[in-house]
């Protein structure tokens, strides 16, 4: 739950510009890489599971569900 902090922190600090989720999920397994050792990946072969894995959770399921973000698609 830790990590949920850190993305909040992630967009108060870039949420003004246009990101994509890669975007925040590369920087998440940067601050939490023991996450990526579940599934033996290191931060430079970040796969996409990681990356959809970490944006639906994030993004579909808890930040837009509070109205924090939206999409533009």
């Amino acid at each position: 739950q830790s990590g949920f902090g850190f993305t909040l922190v992630l967009l108060s600090k870039y949420g003004t510009e246009n990101q994509l989720n890669s975007f925040y999920a590369e920087k998440y397994f940067n601050a939490f890489p023991s996450l990526l050792k579940i599934k033996n990946l290191e931060i430079n072969n970040l796969d996409n599971s990681s990356i959809n894995c970490y944006s639906i959770r994030t993004f579909d399921r808890f930040l837009d569900y509070f109205g924090l973000v939206h999409d533009k698609k």
